[in-house]
């Protein structure tokens, strides 16, 4: 890297795969798996070591609401209304409160399907308790980030997400559209060695593809 040429002169190989980036979400399931020998469950959006941590219910829609200690927690029975949940000894640690998941959920949701997504997010931001909306594809491509980052890509034929990556405050600028099929097909064949006379009749025989034409590229 950079760092490391400034330092010694030489620089580094940088490396990730998606086969170790899918590992890496392992992190809380692994140190269970090799301490307890207990492989992990499909459980929904819940976590295994902490509740409430789930998405809820609203009147018009769906927020998740993760309350990943005790003194969270506290402040999600405040901003609830419940405190009587606090001396619930069903509820009283982290353990007994992820064994009693069910109805813990169960007390939570009869106070958010009461209300709006918007109104949950803002009550649980009024007590700094971690919450979100779960957003439709309309909604997301609808909010106000999605155009202010630049996620959205015109490629020419279809539109699609744009880079993660932004440089000096703006998004990397697209340097061209997507290519018509078979726009590569001349320059392919002759780095092959064929002629233009066997490139025309492959087009003739449609082996090749020529991107001037227009193409089903269904019928394939």
């Amino acid at each position: 890297d950079l760092l490391l040429k400034r330092q010694s002169g030489r620089g580094a190989l940088l490396e990730a795969c998606m086969f170790d980036t899918a590992i890496s979400l392992l992190t809380a399931a692994m140190p269970a798996y090799f301490l307890e020998g207990v492989a992990p469950r499909g459980i929904g959006n819940r976590h295994t070591m902490a509740a409430p941590w789930n998405s809820f219910r609203c009147a018009d829609g769906w927020a998740i609401i993760c309350a990943g200690n005790d003194p969270t927690w506290n402040r999600l029975c405040e901003a609830i209304g419940r405190r009587d949940l606090l001396s619930d000894p069903l509820y009283a640690t982290q353990e007994s409160r992820v064994r009693n998941v069910v109805s813990l959920e169960a007390e939570i949701t009869a106070w958010t399907a009461r209300r709006s997504v918007e109104r949950v997010e803002a009550l649980m931001d009024e007590q700094g308790i971690p919450c979100g909306s779960i957003l439709s594809l309309e909604q997301v491509l609808d909010h106000p980030q999605f155009a202010t980052r630049g996620l959205l890509r015109d490629c020419g034929v279809l539109k699609i997400a744009g880079a993660v990556f932004h440089r000096n405050g703006a998004p990397l600028p697209v340097l061209a559209g997507a290519c018509d099929l078979g726009a590569g097909n001349h320059l392919l064949a002759r780095r092959f060695g064929l002629s233009d006379a066997e490139i025309t009749c492959l087009l003739a025989e449609g082996v090749l593809v020529d991107p001037k034409e227009k193409v089903d590229a269904t019928a394939a």
